[in-house]
């Protein structure tokens, strides 16, 4: 009885008073009726293939993704992806609800991991799975019946020759969206259902709309990513998101879907078993920390685009469509990956400042202005903790480059405030020097009177001597006077303030790119090996001091980690 009330409801969608008249339908005509089918279907099975063409910073690749897709109402779904270019694989993965659970399985990952809801879990399989994870289930399922269908945002529809998918004839409707310079759907004459879709990759000639997230939709974002909620954090969601927006891409993405039918489906069909090997992750978050480690490591390339992890396009379509989840495979995308270093650098650079501003408040309040002494604990180049934290520094996190994911993950995780400080001083992303080093020749000499000093019992709260018996300033206000050569320069103080490094980023963070704090409290992002302070042989030098955190003991501390 249920199957033929389902057949009746679709025939009355179909033979509605304009398509009988004989009259020609209206774009907006045809694309109301492709909607009701959809609302009136209870079942969709398909496959099919998505065909990528992207050209990215002028490198150019083809992407396919073969796919199935099985979805019952009112939220049962079953989506497997398999993608490569050329013959290389690069991808694999399946998004699912059986009833009882719902989880994403990806390859990148070796993992599969449950999901919050269903919006999360399309949303984040969205980009990886090409677009399918989007494209019918948006018009399919109960968890979008409050989003914007993707025809909402084509802003003017027109209808073109007709032509054939298959054996299938086809209306073929063509527009400028909102966010693509042009989407055509190719929609069956017969029964109303999308056969084929095409978006451009440009942007249109307005300018890409992108939405406007809510602080609640900014939080379930970083929540997601196992990061914590920070208006800092926040703000690096809504920079790679205008990043997204004003990214120059072009070509085009193409879904295709064949054997399209609507059977009758049972529970058991949703039910998908990851494989053999594939780790049971605790949250997305943990198994995204996962995938960027994976992948950072894998020195794979698509060809044409120079990427070390090798995976699909944004997809523009789900962030559009209110998904800010979607967002999250940012890492996973060989577009994305750069947005989501441009945040992270960003965001790394604040955290620089942010410490420029803590030293600056720290030396205010001291006697000789001077700035917070180093730590005694071998090894360690950062001020002593509790000089700074947490009188001056309320957030000790600043002191985490953000893309050092396990260690931000454990910090958010530690409730205990002093062991979260702690944590983060042990493991800072960045070298306190502590001294004025001016050039390359004093920052040599200032790793070997480290050592010395160390080995002396680690009182940093002096001035240092070089090998010559030559001072090694302490860094405080007005230090840079003593490197004044033209005394008749009234801005040669200013002049030294701005090259005298004060904390330095490890480098491996960003690529070939170290951030640089300098005494005047701006920040500079330097390609590694440079020009000092970023020279190799300095570079090396400070990094041979961390090595003494392991052959040293240091006093009434536990051991810093090595980092």
């Amino acid at each position: 009885m249920r199957a033929f009330v389902k057949c009746i409801l679709i025939f009355l969608v179909l033979t509605s008073s304009e398509f009988c008249s004989g009259e020609a339908l209206l774009p907006a005509q045809i694309l109301e009726k492709c909607t009701a089918v959809y609302k009136v279907s209870d079942t969709y099975k398909a496959e099919g293939t998505v065909v990528s063409n992207v050209e990215i910073n002028e490198g150019k690749t083809t992407l396919e993704t073969s796919f199935t897709l099985l979805l019952k109402k009112p939220d049962l779904y079953l989506i497997t992806w398999s993608q490569k270019s050329g013959d290389a694989a690069i991808q694999s993965g399946a998004v699912w609800n059986d009833g009882s659970q719902r989880c994403l399985y990806m390859s990148t990952a070796k993992a599969y991991c449950p999901m919050d809801n269903d919006e999360m879990a399309l949303g984040a399989a969205t980009g990886v799975s090409g677009g399918v994870a989007n494209t019918i289930p948006s018009f399919f399922l109960s968890y979008a019946a409050e989003c914007a269908l993707p025809f909402s945002r084509l802003t003017n529809p027109t209808l073109k020759d007709s032509e054939k998918i298959g054996d299938d004839d086809c209306f073929v409707i063509s527009s400028p969206s909102m966010i693509s310079k042009e989407e055509t759907y190719w929609i069956s004459k017969a029964n109303f259902l999308i056969r084929k879709c095409s978006r451009s990759l440009e942007a249109p000639e307005s300018g890409r709309a992108m939405p406007e997230m809510t602080d609640a939709q900014l939080e379930e974002s970083v929540k997601a990513m196992g990061e914590e909620v920070t208006e800092k954090s926040k703000e690096d969601i809504k920079c790679m998101m205008d990043t997204m927006a004003k990214m120059n891409m072009k070509g085009d993405l193409t879904e295709t879907h064949v054997s399209v039918s609507s059977p009758e489906l049972h529970t058991k069909d949703f039910r998908y078993a990851p494989p053999e090997g594939a780790a049971s992750m605790g949250s997305f978050g943990e198994m995204i920390s996962s995938t960027m480690k994976n992948t950072m490591h894998s020195q794979c390339r698509v060809p044409g685009i120079s990427m070390d992890i090798p995976t699909p396009i944004p997809d523009l379509e789900a962030v559009h469509n209110q998904y800010p989840k979607s967002t999250l495979d940012a890492a996973l995308q060989p577009a994305l990956a750069e947005a989501r270093e441009k945040a992270f650098c960003s965001s790394c650079q604040n955290n620089l400042k942010q410490c420029g501003l803590v030293l600056m408040l720290y030396a205010d309040e001291t006697p000789d202005q001077s700035f917070p002494p180093l730590s005694p604990l071998p090894g360690t180049l950062m001020w002593v903790k509790e000089k700074v934290y947490p009188e001056y520094l309320a957030d000790p996190v600043i002191l985490v480059c953000p893309t050092e994911q396990a260690v931000c993950l454990q910090v958010n995780e530690e409730k205990n405030l002093e062991q979260k400080a702690k944590l983060c001083f042990n493991t800072s992303s960045y070298w306190y020097l502590g001294y004025a080093l001016p050039d390359e020749k004093t920052g040599l000499a200032f790793a070997q009177a480290y050592r010395k000093q160390v080995e002396n019992g680690g009182d940093f709260t002096a001035d240092l001597k070089d090998a010559e018996d030559n001072p090694i300033y302490r860094l405080r206000e007005g230090v840079e006077r003593v490197f004044i050569t033209d005394i008749h320069n009234p801005a040669g103080a200013a002049m030294i303030q701005s090259k005298l490094p004060v904390l330095i980023e490890r480098p491996g963070h960003h690529d070939d790119q170290i951030n640089v704090l300098f005494m005047d409290g701006h920040v500079e992002r330097l390609t590694y090996p440079g020009a000092y302070p970023v020279s190799q042989p300095f570079i090396e030098s400070l990094g041979s001091l961390d090595t003494l955190r392991n052959t040293m003991t240091p006093p009434d501390e536990d051991m810093p980690a090595q980092h």
